[in-house]
C-alpha cells in the first residue's frame, strides 16, 4: 500500500530492474514517490518525482471511481477509448522516457533528488 510504505526512507530498496542494471530511467522510474507524494498532498514532490503520473492522476482518478461504482452494481454510459487516443498515448510515454534520459531534459522529467 503506497500510503503506508514511505518510499522515500533510506531503507526502501531500489525496485525498478532497468535503472539498477543500465542507468537508464523507465516510464515508471519515480511513480510509486509521486503515487505516494500525491496521497499526502504533496503536489510539487509529486510533480519532481513524476511529471507526467502528476498530470495523469486526475484522469486515473476518475476511472478508478467509475470502476468502483460498477463494482457496487452502479452502470454508466460507455466510455469508448478511440483508437487515436490510444495511439497519443503511447507515443507520449514513449516520448516522455527517452526525453527523461537525455541530458537537458533530465532535470525536468527525471525523479528529483535523492532517486
Amino acid at each position: 500500500m503506497v500510503v503506508a510504505h514511505n518510499p522515500f526512507a533510506n531503507d526502501a530498496p531500489l525496485v525498478c530492474p532497468l535503472y539498477g542494471s543500465t542507468g537508464y530511467l523507465c516510464p515508471g522510474c519515480g511513480g510509486t514517490r509521486a503515487a505516494y507524494a500525491l496521497a499526502h498532498g504533496d503536489v510539487l514532490t509529486a510533480w519532481t518525482m513524476h511529471p507526467l503520473l502528476t498530470l495523469a492522476a486526475p484522469l486515473l482518478a476518475v476511472l478508478w471511481f467509475r470502476w468502483l461504482l460498477r463494482t457496487q452494481g452502479m452502470s454508466f454510459r460507455p466510455w469508448p477509448f478511440p483508437t487515436w487516443a490510444a495511439i497519443t498515448f503511447c507515443t507520449v510515454l514513449v516520448v516522455f522516457s527517452l526525453l527523461r534520459n537525455v541530458a537537458p531534459f533530465a532535470q525536468f522529467l527525471g525523479p528529483g533528488p535523492g532517486f
